[in-house]
């Protein structure tokens, strides 16, 4: 055999050799990053690891440049207080149709005070008769979570099914309420029938500011509101670098007598850094983890969803 006709055979030999090695590596890479992975499915696979392991229910969903990004949204889970976002929308609707000011007063008697649940707005007027202007009812309702001020507002605008029949004209279907607080107070598995998948929460976060739910001046109030939140510091704003502006409503739950939370939530609108929104809601259904646990997932969820929004713009 010629020399030359050698050096050939092992170029060639040689030459395989880095094609078969070459194709080896590919597989290896693609077998645990599929060709087919797009960013969403890349995000569903962070938070399935996120929340592996927790004994609860965790469902999300957010809205952002118009794309809407759901993991475990077929779930009910329970809106808790953020029902209360439906009860001050409901609210600033009839207050525009009606022209009535913020600073209207409406009479809230003695009775409405109930001394058995969250109102700071009881301890401030102390259980007496009184007339209290609609901003502070709202503000009260939606920053701070006052179950009295949300009952007093529900109310004032006809009742429960009315607040039901105007998340349904604004989102459809996707979430229905039909319990007061009071109701959930003196039957605390109705907190189960005020439920809505996470995408109809992002969905109604971003009809009222940007659709038409609310005219300019109760968009105005409502996003007020929403950034005047006191509540759940250590949810979705502990996910977020320092300086991002949240508008957020949290929900929580008592614990039954196995010690399981039926929910823990937080839904918000985070002011992306150019300028766009993004709708985000974070619900845990049925939780025997710790009040600390459940905190830390919303803000760990709310950090993928931050990070994700940022990066795809």
């Amino acid at each position: 055999m010629k020399p030359h006709f050698l050096s050939q055979l092992q170029a060639r030999q040689a030459g395989h050799t880095l094609i078969r090695g070459t194709i080896l590596l590919f597989l290896i890479l693609t077998a645990t990053t599929p060709l087919w992975a797009n960013p969403a499915d890349s995000l569903r696979n962070e938070m399935r690891h996120a929340v592996a392991g927790l004994r609860a229910t965790v469902g999300v969903a957010f809205i952002h440049n118009d794309s809407l990004f759901t993991f475990n949204d077929s779930v009910r889970y329970p809106m808790l207080s953020v029902y209360k976002v439906p009860v001050a929308v409901t609210v600033l609707q009839k207050m525009a149709a009606t022209a009535t000011s913020p600073t209207t007063r409406i009479e809230v008697r003695r009775e409405q005070w109930r001394p058995d649940t969250y109102s700071p707005m009881r301890e401030a007027f102390r259980d007496s008769s009184t007339q209290v202007r609609l901003s502070d009812l709202l503000h009260y309702c939606v920053a701070m979570s006052d179950n009295n001020a949300a009952d007093i507002l529900t109310a004032y605008v006809g009742g429960i099914a009315v607040v039901a029949r105007t998340v349904e004209e604004i989102i459809g279907k996707g979430m229905h309420i039909s319990e007061t607080e009071q109701d959930m107070h003196e039957n605390t598995k109705k907190v189960y029938n005020n439920w809505c998948h996470p995408s109809a929460m992002a969905r109604l976060l971003r009809q009222i500011y940007e659709g038409d739910a609310l005219d300019s001046s109760a968009r105005t109030c409502f996003k007020q509101l929403m950034r005047a939140t006191q509540t759940g510091a250590d949810k979705m704003p502990a996910g977020l670098p320092p300086g991002v502006t949240l508008g957020h409503k949290t929900g929580s739950a008592g614990r039954d007598a196995r010690g399981i939370k039926a929910g823990d939530n937080d839904a918000g609108v985070i002011y992306m850094p150019d300028g766009e929104l993004c709708y985000a809601a974070v619900f845990i259904k049925d939780s025997a983890e710790s009040d600390a646990t459940n905190a830390q997932t919303i803000a760990t969820l709310t950090r993928l969803i931050y990070n994700f929004a940022r990066k795809h713009k």
